[in-house]
């Protein structure tokens, strides 16, 4: 096969008519373009841009349509706005698939990666090594799976066990639908940060909200919150509300504690007890009267004869405290009141009784109310 000069360019083959094309070659000179075309058809054109930026297009079917490598098909003559880049690449109607074996054959969807498929739905997203997504779904990490439509996963080996959900963090799996899942047993989230990161110098207020009613007189969603549940007769998950415990002045973050407990049979409200004050019982000789605690306070005393009585704050709630210290090494024994509830003896195993004596040198003891007795903790 030779080359001739013809009238706008070089022609493969001889014998041929300027600007006519038999073979498969047709160097443009003229606008400085090549065109690879078989049966007249175009196979591969080399653009100048005249003047402007190359092009390189390889059509496929449909109209608009892209392919790019070997075995890479625009699937269909109904394949418009197609692209599929890499070697047998498959894309559908306004589809894009890129890389080895990627197939975006429904219409609208994008799967990028190695093995990347949306082949059971449009409107799909599958991004990374053979991730997979179904109707209206998004798989995004390695084998990430969208099995089934409107889920939306992210992570590797991630997925929505066959029903629709939300599903983020490696090998985080749902088990029924319309549930949010985050991490795995292999992979958990153990702590969790929402709104401006793990510290702020300016940390803003957050609200978690459940839907609001729209419309007249529309009920809004409940908001529940949940421990995990247990199986069997183990003992049901807990749930606990926890508040940072203040220290000294610095930038060291407050260790937090727990001011909430709610498990299966109760409720338990714990207060904070206040920092450690001077007692109102200075000197056992001076007392002669009961001396009611206050809630939170821890009543410290210095006996050096005589007895007197430290009644439980009044009217306490659930969840309220009192602490009771000797501070000398005199054995002086002191009545303990629950101030019209029982209380239980610490010395005595515990026994639960209106008041009892306790006495010993740098004896101390705290109390809680549970909402029917103070218990020694």
């Amino acid at each position: 096969m030779g080359f001739r000069d013809a009238s706008r360019g070089l022609q493969a083959g001889g014998g041929v008519a300027a600007d006519q094309c038999f073979d498969s070659v047709l160097l443009d000179c003229a606008n400085e373009d090549v065109r690879l075309q078989r049966s007249g058809a175009k196979v591969l054109t080399v653009d100048d841009g005249a003047g402007g930026a190359a092009t390189l297009s390889v059509p496929g079917a449909g109209n608009f349509s892209e392919q790019f490598g070997s075995g890479a098909t625009t699937t269909g003559a109904a394949a418009t706005g197609a692209t599929a880049i890499g070697n047998i690449a498959q894309a559908g109607l306004a589809g894009t698939a890129i890389g080895y074996n990627a197939r975006a054959t429904q219409t609208g969807t994008v799967a990028i990666g190695y093995g990347a498929e949306c082949t059971d739905g449009g409107g799909a997203t599958a991004v990374g090594y053979a991730a997979d997504a179904d109707d209206y779904a998004t798989a995004i990490g390695y084998a990430a799976s969208c099995t089934h439509r409107d889920s939306t996963i992210i992570g590797s080996i991630a997925s929505d066990g066959g029903f629709e959900a939300t599903c983020i963090g490696r090998a985080a799996t749902a088990t029924a639908a319309l549930q949010l899942v985050a991490g795995s047993v292999a992979h958990p989230i153990t702590t969790a940060y929402v709104g401006e990161g793990v510290v702020s110098a300016t940390p803003q207020a957050l609200s978690l909200n459940a839907t609001g009613g729209s419309g007249t007189n529309i009920a809004a969603g409940a908001f529940q919150i949940a421990g995990g549940r247990s199986t069997g007769n183990a003992t049901a998950g807990i749930l606990e509300l926890q508040t940072g415990t203040p220290g000294v002045s610095g930038t060291t973050a407050q260790t937090l504690a727990t001011r909430l407990t709610l498990t299966d049979t109760a409720a338990t409200l714990t207060v904070p007890l206040s920092a450690p004050s001077v007692s109102k019982i200075s000197n056992g000789t001076a007392i002669t009267a009961t001396d009611t605690a206050e809630a939170g306070e821890r009543v410290l005393y210095n006996p050096t004869g005589g007895t007197f009585q430290i009644s439980a704050p009044a009217s306490p709630v659930i969840g309220t405290r009192f602490a009771v210290k000797n501070r000398s090494a005199s054995v002086v024994a002191v009545t303990i009141s629950g101030n019209g509830n029982d209380i239980e003896d610490p010395t005595a195993s515990f026994a639960v009784a209106a008041s009892f004596t306790l006495a010993g040198d740098g004896i101390a003891a705290e109390w809680e109310f549970d909402g029917t007795d103070w218990l020694a903790i």
